[in-house]
């Protein structure tokens, strides 16, 4: 299975169970690794509005932060989460 077909695989997950942070974690994790920061940033973090104490969705948000180039907000929310 190529990425492209895991991408719409674990989007209909997110879609079939919008309350289930698994769901959206993965999907983040897997566009992460397809080069779309932004949105793994939106999915990861949407994960944590769901459940706000998902270790490592907290911290993979962190090293998403700072691809994106927010290191200062990357480095606050370690601190916070640590």
């Amino acid at each position: 299975m190529n990425v492209q077909a895991c991408l719409e695989d674990l989007e209909q997950q997110t879609v079939k169970r919008p309350k289930h942070p698994d769901a959206w974690y993965n999907f983040g994790i897997l566009l992460a690794h397809a080069g779309e920061q932004e949105k793994a940033l939106a999915a990861v973090s949407h994960a944590l509005e769901i459940h706000p104490h998902y270790v490592d969705a907290a911290v993979s948000r962190c090293f998403l932060l700072a691809a994106l180039g927010r290191e200062p907000e990357a480095c606050r929310e370690f601190k916070r989460i640590h």
